[in-house]
């Protein structure tokens, strides 16, 4: 059994099939550590509207207060990370994209 998960783990982590949400709440109910790692590293954070967006899709509200919270500090984590550009080296905000040569 702990095969069959770790791969639905790993195949959960890399698809865009299955949405966001319902990966959250498969992250609740079986653990999913992969899944949850790619969920909380999801382009969607660095989105101005990740809050809004995520409340608009189905099955947000049967998602658990506590992984909502735990979301929610991972974003703002990221959000106040430091940034370095690839391609040249400088800082720049999520709010604003890297270097043009890039």
């Amino acid at each position: 059994m702990n095969e069959v998960m770790h791969k639905c783990d790993i195949y959960l982590s890399h698809t865009a099939e299955v949405k966001f949400t319902s990966k959250l709440l498969l992250i609740e109910k079986y653990g999913l550590p992969k899944t949850k790692e790619a969920c909380f590293n999801s382009p969607m954070f660095l989105k101005r509207t990740f809050i809004n967006d995520l409340k608009k899709e189905p099955g947000y509200k049967d998602v658990s207060a506590e992984l909502k919270v735990e979301m929610l500090e991972e974003a703002i984590d990221f959000l106040n990370s430091e940034l370095y550009c690839d391609n040249c080296g400088e800082k720049y905000s999520t709010f604003c994209d890297p270097c043009e040569d890039f």
